[in-house]
């Protein structure tokens, strides 16, 4: 006997610009939400997960603009994959699982109602939010979890090389109010061998819920990367989110940010970034969420927003 779980996300949403009347993309390393004055499609996703004896997997597809931004350098047909995996429990510590997954990298997801704010952070946009790979589980106790990943590049499925990347990460829950992530990546991602330029990156985050109507989560970003003349180019951010419980079905959250990446190692006009950004949230019965965003840049570029997103989830589970 096993166990059938599975999940769906419809999630549409408009954006305006109060600074460009322009329709089309305004700033290439922004991945989300990209399209200005139109009522778009952002992400449709269905998955399925089973766990039997020590056996588990997941398989889920997807579309929208989403996929139109992350997977676009990806081959065709491999684009509509969200997750396809399969894992076996070594022993109740020890885990191992290989195919399509979830980054282990940030803290913001590609599901938006799982985030503290609509829009996701220029850290989350320009790092990986998939991956493809084997990936070893440690268990060390109900509070540490060591992971080690085998991986095929940085968001990447069909691998442009054939180096290999490796990645690990470190989950830390002392307690149910506060947890710390530690995640690194390191790999080449030339597509020709003959220039290798190696990409070290870290990423650190925390999750501190200081009451029952309020969390805080600082992040911070830092890599660096060969440059080909002997030297080195580096990139990063920081950023604090935040969210707030209110009134019943109500809650707001904001998010500050510093990005910067002079030398385009991951973005393209990203040289010094600031932004800020405040949303109010409905949820309308459990499975409907309507969400309204403010958001504004500064440094680099200059912009000031705002984002509305309507989403609809389910869930369900059985046997078999």
């Amino acid at each position: 006997p096993g166990t059938l779980e599975y999940s769906g996300y419809a999630e549409g949403f408009y954006r305006h610009s109060f600074v460009s009347d322009s329709k089309s993309k305004q700033f290439p390393f922004i991945y989300g939400y990209p399209d200005n004055r139109i009522v778009q499609l952002n992400h449709v996703q269905l998955e399925g997960r089973f766990r039997s004896g020590d056996w588990f997997g997941v398989a889920g597809v997807h579309t929208g603009r989403y996929v139109d931004e992350n997977y676009a350098a990806e081959p065709a047909w491999v684009r509509p994959v969200f997750s396809a995996s399969m894992g076996y429990a070594l022993t109740p510590s020890f885990a191992i699982e290989a195919g399509i997954f979830s980054s282990h990298i940030g803290f913001e997801s590609a599901i938006g109602k799982d985030g503290w704010t609509l829009s996701r952070s220029l850290m989350a946009d320009n790092s990986p939010f998939y991956e493809s790979g084997v990936k070893l589980i440690y268990s060390a106790s109900p509070e540490l979890t060591f992971t080690g990943l085998l991986l095929n590049g940085w968001q990447a499925i069909s691998d442009s090389n054939t180096d290999k990347a490796v990645g690990t990460q470190i989950v830390w829950t002392p307690s149910d109010r506060f947890m710390v992530n530690s995640s690194t990546f390191i790999g080449n991602e030339q597509p020709n061998l003959s220039s290798k330029k190696m990409r070290y990156f870290h990423d650190l985050y925390a999750v501190w819920t200081l009451s029952d109507q309020l969390r805080v989560a600082p992040m911070l970003d830092a890599g660096v990367q060969e440059n080909g003349a002997g030297g080195w180019d580096s990139w990063g951010g920081a950023a604090v989110l935040a969210q707030a419980n209110l009134y019943k079905d109500w809650r707001v959250g904001g998010r500050i940010e510093w990005y910067s990446d002079p030398n385009a190692v991951v973005t393209s006009g990203a040289e010094s970034v600031l932004s800020a950004s405040l949303n109010v949230d409905h949820d309308l019965n459990g499975q409907v969420l309507w969400r309204n965003e403010l958001k504004t840049y500064w440094g680099s570029v200059s912009d000031f927003e705002w984002i509305t997103a309507l989403s609809l989830s389910v869930n369900g589970k059985g046997q078999f």
